[in-house]
């Protein structure tokens, strides 16, 4: 799992700017985004010239974060359904639903829980 956390994740992108050559960055995350370039931010100051948090999620209270656990060991393609959800307004496009069902349908169940202990703070799956 080490791989699907903000710190792995983080560290790719500083990979990424090494190898473009690119030696600042304003760095701009959204959702579970914004933690990684929170992580990115703290760890290599010297490459975020600025940073910009959009809607960010960091971590859970403790009483969903306890149900979601529960439910994404039990079935991670149903709880990341209704994780995304809650994302919608009314005047949502189609589109960007069935573009997140076809990305959740077509991540193997232990890629979605993976992704979703690592981000917010549970180190194992047992």
């Amino acid at each position: 799992m080490d791989g699907y956390g903000a710190r792995a994740r983080a560290d790719d992108m500083v990979r990424l700017l090494g190898h473009l050559a690119i030696e600042h960055a304003v760095v701009v995350g959204h959702s579970m985004g914004a933690i990684v370039a929170s992580v990115m931010a703290v760890e290599h100051p010297d490459m975020v010239s600025a940073l910009v948090l959009v809607d960010p999620k960091y971590g859970l209270p403790d009483a969903r974060a306890e149900s979601l656990t529960a439910a994404m060991k039990l079935d991670p393609l149903k709880t990341a359904r209704g994780i995304f959800d809650g994302f919608y307004a009314a005047e949502s496009p189609l589109w960007q639903r069935v573009w997140h069902d076809r990305r959740l349908h077509g991540m193997p169940d232990s890629v979605t829980a993976a992704v979703f202990f690592a981000m917010f703070g549970s180190d194992t799956l047992g």
